[in-house]
């Protein structure tokens, strides 16, 4: 009789949990690797976004500081046609990945030490300007703004751009010599030349107004430029104190609500717009050399015997709830805006020339009661075709907007 072995039992079952424990320890092991190695990734990937937020953000930042550069009229008036390069001479990163041969490109570093007018470019700002083909010094054509960022360790790159166009306002080339909201006093001794297309091809406009105005008084007189050229105005006055002629345009139901508008594109609650794109001046001190857009915060007071602006270098001059005085003997070319903001309602400065003062041009007043003219002695307020032109087809005076759908990022 064979007899059995005590613990044979047992010891299988001893063994069966401990391969049952050894697997579980095995898997628990394989768990903790991959929970790890999955814990490292998301935190390399999290880390990896952390990156790229911040390259994007700079590059955006770049972006932006490039628009708010370029926007300035000065600035684009300073840029010429030598200071353009081929993209290719960038770094690949910049050229935004389909940038052609035929492209050109300006860089926030070929600014160097600016002068006035010329902004200078913010501290660490880098932004690229390019466009299709090299720009002739009125630039007149559509732009692409690029933008690269980096995140702090250097290991991520963004590229972004955004395509940009310029306008000009519609209402420029029918501005006549003297257009104002309100009331606009013609009395004293000074000459008007008219708009000769101001009412059309071959309607002239002297004076434009939502209100009625009175008969001109005195020695006041509007002409034709061959007539005021061959100083025989007086002989042939289209209006003067003998009556209004058809070249005094007012209590017209055609005159635009919002005259700001009119010259600039942006209505008057939008001014800040403008003014960001202008060259900001206290006051009118240091106007020479400065053309495209000058704002004014204060009194502007052009100084006797001086000459601001050029036939084919104007100034689109703002001056903000403050008075214009042009002294004896000085002369301006270009476009001033009396400008009388909505929180002042509307209310903006005196218009003042002494005698012998030349404007040629156009004056514009928002000023919904009065013009606010004074002249004190002669003046002439001659319309130049060629002024005016320069105003409506330079790039300087022109609002920079951006092209709808034309935004692109690129991660290097």
């Amino acid at each position: 009789m064979v007899r059995p072995q005590r613990g044979q039992g047992s010891s299988q079952s001893g063994y069966a949990t401990l391969t049952i424990a050894i697997v579980l320890l095995i898997i628990l092991s394989l768990m903790s690797i991959y929970l790890t190695r999955s814990g490292i990734m998301d935190i390399r990937s999290s880390a990896n976004k952390v990156r790229y937020a911040k390259a994007l953000a700079q590059a955006e930042d770049n972006l932006e500081k490039g628009f708010a550069w370029f926007g300035v009229g000065a600035n684009r008036a300073s840029v010429t046609p030598s200071g353009w390069a081929g993209c290719d001479a960038l770094d690949a990163s910049y050229r935004a990945k389909d940038l052609g041969t035929a492209w050109k490109c300006f860089t926030s570093s070929s600014v160097g030490t600016p002068t006035a007018p010329v902004t200078a470019v913010p501290a660490g700002a880098s932004f690229v300007i390019a466009t299709p083909a090299a720009p002739a010094a009125d630039v007149g054509r559509t732009f692409m703004i690029i933008g690269q960022g980096t995140s702090d360790d250097g290991t991520a790159r963004a590229v972004v751009r955004q395509g940009v166009y310029f306008y000009s306002a519609a209402g420029i080339g029918a501005t006549p010599p003297m257009m104002g909201a309100g009331n606009i006093p013609i009395n004293g001794s000074y000459t008007v030349v008219p708009n000769p297309n101001g009412g059309g091809k071959g309607v002239p406009v002297s004076v434009w107004s939502k209100v009625s105005i009175s008969n001109l008084s005195g020695s006041a007189q509007t002409c034709q430029l061959g007539e005021y050229l061959a100083n025989t105005c007086s002989a042939n006055a289209i209006s003067s104190s003998a009556g209004k002629g058809p070249d005094i345009v007012d209590n017209d139901s055609n005159f635009p609500a919002d005259v700001f508008e009119f010259v600039t594109g942006y209505k008057s609650d939008q001014y800040q717009t403008v003014k960001l794109g202008a060259t900001v001046v206290a006051d009118c001190t240091n106007l020479t050399g400065l053309t495209g857009r000058v704002w004014v915060t204060g009194d502007c007071t052009i100084p006797s015997g001086s000459t601001i602006g050029s036939e084919s270098a104007p100034l689109q001059l703002f001056v903000e709830n403050a008075d214009f005085t042009m002294n004896a003997n000085s002369t301006f070319y270009g476009m001033l805006v009396a400008f009388g903001t909505p929180a002042n309602s509307y209310a903006a400065g005196d218009i003042k020339a002494n005698g012998g003062a030349r404007f040629y041009g156009s004056m514009v007043s928002n000023d919904p009661t009065n013009m606010g003219l004074q002249i004190n002695g002669t003046f002439d307020m001659v319309f130049l075709p060629g002024v005016i032109d320069a105003i409506a087809n330079n790039t300087a005076f022109k609002s920079m907007a951006r092209i709808p759908g034309s935004w692109a990022d690129f991660l290097n």
